[in-house]
């Protein structure tokens, strides 16, 4: 009985995770840029954007890369020191504890959000230099020899340390 029982676990736990997967295979944050230059529906645009980094190897690329990561960390950062600066703003005026961690708060929140905003479109710029890359290298290296070169330099490189 406990054996047919894991079983069961086992199959629906596999069925859910290839759901998941299947989700994640249209809906990643490469079919928006694939939607604003080829204007393909957005499923369309997420199958397509996740078949171009498969069909040219890139898959590690898009998994691996910590962009998004280093400008969360960043908006943090910023909002840690926005709420710091509303803190000593209450410190040089005299105002009493309350109001100290009320224009903290506001600081932090106002940073986090200005922050997160500002860099979700430099964010929008790497997912689409990224399809750039994949789809059209040569019009890449075209238009953009020195960014072409290094992102060329940078991905030989990774390979060769994958390979190892």
């Amino acid at each position: 009985m406990q054996k047919s029982k894991n079983n069961a676990c086992t199959c629906v736990a596999s069925c859910l995770l290839r759901l998941v997967d299947s989700i994640a295979t249209y809906f990643n944050r490469y079919a928006f840029t694939y939607v604003a230059m080829y204007g393909t529906s957005f499923v369309e645009s997420g199958r397509d954007a996740f078949a171009l980094f498969k069909s040219k190897g890139l898959t590690v690329l898009i998994n691996d890369q910590l962009v998004s990561n280093v400008f969360t960390f960043l908006s943090f950062g910023a909002a840690v020191l926005i709420a710091l600066v509303g803190y000593g703003f209450a410190m040089a005026f005299g105002l009493d504890g309350g109001y100290k961690a009320v224009l903290a708060g506001v600081g932090f929140m106002v940073g986090l959000l200005v922050c997160a905003i500002v860099l979700s479109i430099v964010d929008s710029a790497v997912a689409t230099v990224f399809v750039c890359w994949a789809d059209a290298k040569d019009v890449l290296q075209k238009n953009a020899p020195e960014l072409y070169a290094g992102m060329d330099k940078a991905w030989s490189e990774a390979m060769a340390a994958t390979e190892l």
